[in-house]
C-alpha cells in the first residue's frame, strides 16, 4: 500500500534530494574541521594536559588549606547570659554582621583557593553543669570576638573552659539539612520580649541521667564563592521579575542527568524531521529541534509576592553557610 502512496514516495524522493544536497553542501566545512582539528591536535592535548593538572592541583591545595585552618588551635568560652536582657533582633544581627566581617578576614591565599574561617556556636547539657551556652573560635580571634561580646551584651560572662568532648567516649551526631532551596528564609524572631525561642531547644536537654551527654552545634562560615554565584542568579531573575519559585525547585542530579541524557537520544532520533523543518522554514528552524521544556505562566498572588520578599531580605543580608549537628551520649 505505501509503494502506491504517490504522495508519500515524492516526500521520500525530495527528502533524499535535499539530504543529499545538505551532505554536500556540508562537506566541505566538514573537512576544514577535521584538518585544522588535526593540525591542533597536539596543541590540545597539551593544552587538555594542563588544564587538567591545575584542576587537580587547586583542589588538593584547596583540600590542604581547609585541612591546615581546621587544625588551627582554638579556645572554648562559656557564655553565662545575665537574668534579663532587653537586646532587639536588630541588635542581634549587627553583632552577627561584625561576626561576618572577621571570618572574611582572611590572607590572600585564602581567598584566592576560597576557603573560609568558622566558629562554633554550641548549646551543651549534662546532669552535673546543666546547660551551658559555649563558643568554640580560633586564638587569633579570641580576644576580639569577647570584646564584641561585651559591647553587645554587658554583664555577660565569658571564661575560658576545657573541651567537653573526649575522643574515647561514643556518642551518636545527627546532621541536619534543609528541606528546600537555602534561599527560602526560616521564620523570623521579632517578638522576643515576649516568648525565648531557645527554650523550646533547652526544654528538650534536660533531666538527663548521670553519664548522658546532649549538645547541639552550630558551625558557621561566610559563603563561598559558588553560593555567591547563585545568589547573583537569583538577584537578576528579580531584576528580570522572572519566575522565582520554578527556579527554587531543587532537582536530584541524577535526575537531570536523565533529562539530558534523554533530551539528547530525543534530538538525535528526530534530527531527520528536523531536516525537514528546517527545509519548510528555508533554515530558519532546525535542523537540531530543542525540546524547552514547559514553564506555566507566571501568576502573581499575594502569598506569592510574600515569599519573594523573604527571599530577597534574606539573600540582601550576609549570609553564613550553616551546619547544624546534635550530639548525644548515653
Amino acid at each position: 500500500m505505501l509503494e502506491n502512496n504517490i504522495f508519500l514516495t515524492i516526500i521520500v524522493d525530495i527528502f533524499r534530494k535535499e539530504t543529499a544536497s545538505l551532505v554536500q553542501l556540508l562537506t566541505p566545512y566538514f573537512t576544514n574541521i577535521v584538518a585544522v582539528a588535526i593540525i591542533f591536535k597536539p596543541l590540545f592535548i597539551v593544552s587538555s594536559i594542563v588544564l587538567v593538572f591545575l584542576s587537580i592541583s587547586y583542589w588538593l591545595v584547596k583540600i590542604y588549606l581547609s585541612w591546615k585552618e581546621s587544625q588551627k588551635p582554638f579556645i572554648l568560652f562559656e557564655l553565662s547570659p545575665p537574668s534579663s536582657t532587653e537586646q532587639s533582633s536588630f541588635t542581634t544581627t549587627q553583632l552577627f554582621t561584625s561576626v561576618h566581617g572577621l571570618l572574611r578576614q582572611r590572607s590572600w591565599l585564602f581567598r584566592l583557593f576560597d576557603v573560609t574561617k568558622s566558629y562554633a556556636f554550641e548549646i551543651l547539657s549534662t546532669k552535673e553543669k546543666g546547660i551551658r551556652y559555649l563558643l568554640r573560635v580560633p586564638t587569633d580571634d579570641a580576644q576580639i570576638i569577647k570584646k564584641n561580646l561585651i559591647s553587645y551584651l554587658a554583664g555577660i560572662q565569658i571564661k575560658e573552659v576545657n573541651d567537653y568532648f573526649d575522643a574515647g567516649v561514643k556518642g551518636h551526631v545527627l546532621d541536619i539539612h534543609l528541606s528546600h532551596h537555602f534561599a527560602f528564609p526560616l521564620k523570623k524572631q521579632d517578638n522576643l520580649k515576649e516568648y525565648d525561642p531557645i527554650a523550646y531547644v533547652t526544654g528538650t536537654m534536660t533531666k538527663l541521667a548521670e553519664y548522658e551527654l546532649v549538645a547541639v552545634q552550630m558551625i558557621v562560615s561566610p559563603i563561598g564563592r559558588s553560593l555567591s554565584q547563585k545568589i547573583k542568579r537569583l538577584r537578576f531573575l528579580f531584576l528580570g521579575n522572572k519566575d522565582l519559585l520554578s527556579e527554587l525547585k531543587t532537582t536530584h542530579p541524577l535526575g537531570s542527568l536523565f533529562l539530558f541524557t534523554f533530551r539528547l537520544c530525543a534530538q538525535i532520533l528526530m534530527f531527520p524531521i528536523g531536516v525537514i523543518v528546517w527545509m519548510a522554514t528555508d533554515g530558519k528552524e532546525g535542523p537540531i529541534l530543542s525540546f524547552i521544556p514547559y514553564k506555566p505562566q507566571q501568576q502573581n498572588n499575594a502569598y506569592k509576592e510574600f515569599v519573594e520578599s523573604q527571599i530577597k531580605q534574606k539573600i540582601d543580608q550576609q549570609l553564613f553557610t550553616t551546619s547544624l549537628r546534635l550530639l548525644t551520649v548515653a
